[in-house]
């Protein structure tokens, strides 16, 4: 330690101010990329992970009107069918369109049938749940939608029992 200072005190003033100088900006320097930088990452951070939260609150407000209006619409008169439930089911997927979206189709005991859509747009499964119960009075017993990767595409598994 000693050395140190003897080398110091040989320095001249100009040296010595220079290497205080060059100090003071290697600090300022360090706690700008230590300290700083990762600082305002966080904050940037936190604000898109609040936008998103927002984006999610206005898509699920969305849908809860949507689903609100299938309610109060779900009081008209319906008509009926004859056949097995899972046939009006799959006819009624086919001339919507959507065979492909499908992931599942099977009947469960002799007045359920369970469907699992993969990556289907959320309206077009309304519109298909609501054009099933309209056409033929099909009751929907269970239905678990949850958000895929892409915003406007959904994941369900629906449950769908006879009105009979």
């Amino acid at each position: 330690m000693s050395e140190m200072l003897q080398k110091w005190s040989a320095l001249k003033k100009s040296e010595q101010s220079m290497l205080i100088y060059g100090l003071l900006v290697v600090l300022l320097t360090m706690s700008y990329f230590y300290l700083w930088t990762p600082y305002k990452k966080s904050i940037n951070d936190t604000q898109d992970k609040i936008t998103h939260v927002r984006e999610d609150i206005v898509w699920l407000e969305t849908m809860s009107k949507k689903i609100k209006q299938l309610k109060t619409g779900s009081n008209t008169s319906v008509g009926s069918y004859s056949g097995s439930l899972i046939d009006i089911v799959d006819k009624s997927i086919k001339q919507n369109k959507l065979n492909e979206k499908i992931s599942l189709l099977e009947k469960s005991g002799s007045d359920k049938v369970v469907i699992q859509f993969n990556k289907i747009p959320f309206d077009e499964l309304i519109k298909l749940m609501g054009y099933i119960k309209k056409r033929y009075g099909i009751l929907i017993k269970n239905i678990d939608v949850k958000r895929s990767d892409n915003d406007k595409l959904v994941n369900s598994r629906i449950i769908l029992i006879s009105n009979k």
